[in-house]
């Protein structure tokens, strides 16, 4: 392995706010990104290159006002997911791109598992049609937890959608 993170926040809940992190190749890294507990984050053009370790490829947690565009995972075998975004609030993915990663569980994962209620999310432009399970995965791992206001369209991805939220539009994704 080249590095153990090339990018990594551990932060506590204290109002950490206004992160901004661009033009990133990560390449054989053992556990590659890992952004908490911030808001207002925003996550472009980003390249994973190798990457066999444990867990998801980038991971991002308890971040609200979150933008996630130009993600590219090349030649990743870890078999996790992708992206996986993790309680997080007003989320947007635009444009996420596997390429030889046919061993990755999936290419976006949204998961929900603590809090209550969640708000707006946009996931489009995924291209993930080579995965384990599918290219794009919404969870939640309560029944009480709740999402209301999302978009998953215009995507080359299956979708699994488990949350199955009010004002949901799932539409104009091949597989």
């Amino acid at each position: 392995m080249r590095c153990i993170n090339a990018i990594r926040t551990r932060n506590h809940r204290n109002g950490h706010s206004n992160l901004t992190i661009t033009n990133i190749t990560a390449e054989k890294c053992k556990k590659t990104f890992f952004v908490s507990n911030t808001d207002f984050v925003y996550i472009q053009n980003v390249k994973i290159i190798g990457y066999g370790g444990e867990g998801p490829a980038i991971s991002v947690t308890n971040c609200n006002a979150l933008t996630i565009q130009d993600i590219n995972l090349i030649d990743c075998t870890s078999g996790n997911e992708g992206l996986l975004v993790k309680n997080c609030d007003d989320v947007i993915i635009n444009g996420v791109r596997l390429l030889n990663s046919n061993n990755l569980s999936s290419g976006v994962t949204f998961r929900l598992s603590s809090g209550n209620n969640y708000w707006n999310l946009i996931i489009r432009n995924v291209c993930a049609s080579k995965v384990q399970d599918a290219g794009i995965i919404l969870e939640k791992t309560d029944p009480k937890i709740s999402l209301k206001n999302y978009i998953i369209s215009n995507n080359f991805s299956t979708i699994e959608d488990n949350i199955k939220g009010n004002k949901a539009m799932i539409t104009d994704n091949l597989n």
